[in-house]
């Protein structure tokens, strides 16, 4: 399995919510406690229950909404969610608001009704278009999760709307989130930040948590980490798990505050008591490393599970990550990648691209080209880069779709403005060749200098090669070596033997063969042809120490073997001048040489 990374990330701006809003559940209850406030006078409790009771029975709607009330809430009454319904019901026929929002409650959660979505649906939106601001916001949410009606963002925004107009903070927040995603709405960064704002001036946790994140990432307003902290801990004062996460981010991550594992560590575990899973993965991670908290692999695998277990998208891909890297559990990709799918059934995007990369390689899951394609292209719609570099390398060489590279380049071209090396410097391969964009020298040093500059070896070696040969800059010996340097120290073998070559040919660089020896050397390790071919002549001239025809044979034999045609052509020169001993001797030597393999690829990390 390729890379992962372990991570507790903080709530990143994502104005688009993926399931039912923490509080739509407390919205839908059918009891609303405290709106039976009677005065007692008059008979007492007694006297106002059978006036009530006489209201409904001779058709008052208002008597007969309070009645169902009394049931609803068991007071005075025994709780009777039939009789509870059976009242609301009458109160929502005779044209009560307040009726028909507690009827739909009703059906919505099947308490005394069998339940019924679409009726609830049907139910809520008599009372919106009677005007209560509740059910205009429930109406809202209807629309935008496709619950008994079909899906509709647009009506969505609409019904919001009204209910934010008479300041309604759910509503409020709901309408800023969708205008600062452009989700049934022309997208307004500015606009939805100010009535999420708005909505949090209220003291609603949730919008105070959103606010913060629009300060912290600069979302529609300036970058502010003390504001942002400002807000989260608002929320936080009236125990809103999500505000405590993010405040043991802001530690984790040292935004806004000193870095501070130690408090992160108590945050997170003040939001964990509270049912937050991705709280609950942050501890867990902790653990894991040893950060913040007495390092303890067995409680850190044991709380990601719970979390993963739970639901967590991120506890699950994390869970993931410990099966394919086999740390704190056994190595298992097959069961890596089950919590990758579990992740990624839940629109997390660094599980859908890990999840394609599996069906892509067949490494833990059946290699599945068209399942590969489609969830990166799922993880590409929340901008994951790692996903678009992929798809673009697809795309150039028909792997999974037909070959096409102005596809190929578009993919690459997003990937690379999202700051993805690799897919910088395949951009500016494109460009250099003009495949799928137009040929443009300059846009291809360019996107090379980007990714040399993210410390892409194979983009620093190219980018000095451009220079020595005055391709889309001026010739610039000094920036040739600088460039190529930076690559070989990396291990490029291409730059090796580039840089060892310019030590032989006094390129940028004074001529000295000893320097070049020690770079032909290291490319030759690493089992490379060219670096090989410059060791035979190094040891032939005795540029290496004394001359040595066998070594240099042995580096023949070996450069020849992978087709190296230099080396094939002078091998029988070279044979002609040892002896049958020497000649068995080297190929001894050259059956015995293991390469230096570059190091394995980057194992997840926590």
């Amino acid at each position: 399995m390729c890379c992962a990374f372990l991570s507790a990330r903080g709530n990143l701006p994502d104005f688009t919510p993926a399931t039912l809003p923490t509080d739509f559940a407390d919205l839908m209850r059918v009891s609303e406690t405290g709106q039976l406030k009677e005065d007692n006078r008059n008979g007492g409790f007694d006297g106002w229950l059978r006036r009530i009771r006489s209201a409904a029975e001779h058709g008052d709607r208002n008597g007969q909404y309070k009645l169902g009330q009394l049931y609803s809430q068991g007071f005075g009454l025994p709780k009777n969610p039939e009789e509870a319904v059976k009242w609301f019901r009458r109160a929502a026929e005779g044209g009560a608001p307040e009726g028909c929002l507690e009827l739909a409650k009703a059906y919505y959660h099947g308490w005394g009704v069998p339940k019924n979505i679409s009726e609830a649906a049907q139910l809520m939106h008599q009372a919106a278009e009677l005007g209560v601001t509740q059910a205009e916001f429930l109406t809202g949410l209807f629309y935008l999760f496709g619950e008994g009606v079909p899906r509709d963002p647009r009506e969505a925004v609409r019904w919001f709307r009204r209910a934010a107009q008479k300041n309604m903070p759910e509503a409020m927040n709901e309408l800023g989130k969708a205008i600062a995603s452009g989700r049934g709405v022309e997208k307004d960064l500015e606009e939805g930040v100010k009535w999420i704002r708005a909505s949090a001036q209220t003291g609603y946790p949730p919008a105070q948590v959103m606010l913060g994140i629009a300060y912290q990432a600069g979302y529609g307003i300036e970058t502010n980490q003390l504001q942002a902290l400002s807000w989260f801990f608002r929320a936080s004062q009236k125990g809103y798990a999500p505000a405590l996460f993010q405040l043991g981010f802001a530690y984790a991550s040292g935004l806004g505050v000193k870095r501070d594992p130690v408090q992160a560590f108590n945050w997170f575990r003040l939001a964990a008591e509270k049912g937050d899973n991705r709280s609950e993965a942050a501890l867990a991670i902790a653990y894991l490393n040893g950060d913040g908290v007495a390092q303890d692999a067995v409680t850190g695998v044991r709380r990601l599970r719970r979390a993963a277990e739970a639901g967590s998208a991120e506890a699950q891909y994390n869970l993931g990550v410990l099966y394919s890297n086999g740390r704190g559990v056994p190595p298992d990709l097959t069961l890596a990648t089950d919590w990758f799918r579990r992740s990624a059934e839940q629109n997390y995007s660094p599980a859908q691209f890990w999840l394609g990369i599996a069906c892509f390689t067949g490494q833990g899951a059946e290699r599945d080209l068209a399942a590969a394609t489609n969830w990166l292209q799922k993880a590409s719609e929340s901008g994951n880069a790692n996903a678009l570099h992929q798809l673009g390398l697809m795309a150039a060489r028909g792997e999974g779709m037909a070959k096409d590279y102005h596809a190929a380049g578009k993919w690459l071209g997003e990937a690379a403005r999202l700051g993805h090396a690799a897919a910088q410097f395949e951009l500016s391969s494109l460009y250099a060749g003009g495949r799928g964009v137009a040929k443009d020298d300059f846009q291809a040093v360019e996107w090379c200098r980007k990714a040399a500059e993210h410390g892409f070896a194979v983009a620093q070696r190219t980018l000095g090669q451009y220079y020595r040969d005055g391709k889309g800059v001026p010739v610039d010996l000094e920036a040739f070596i600088e460039w190529i340097r930076k690559a070989a120290e990396q291990g490029e073998p291409v730059a090796e033997y580039e840089l060892g070559y310019a030590y032989v040919e006094g390129n940028g660089v004074p001529k000295k063969m000893d320097e070049a020896v020690v770079w032909f050397r290291r490319c030759s390790d690493q089992g490379s042809p060219l670096g090989q071919v410059g060791l035979v002549m190094a040891y032939s001239n005795g540029d290496a120490g004394e001359r040595d025809l066998i070594e240099a044979y042995k580096w023949f034999l070996l450069a020849a073997a992978q087709g190296q045609v230099v080396a094939r052509d002078q091998l029988q020169n070279l044979a002609r001048r040892l002896t049958l001993e020497e000649i068995v001797e080297a190929k001894k030597r050259a059956d015995a040489f293991k390469p230096r393999r570059p190091g394995p690829a980057p194992k997840p990390i926590l």
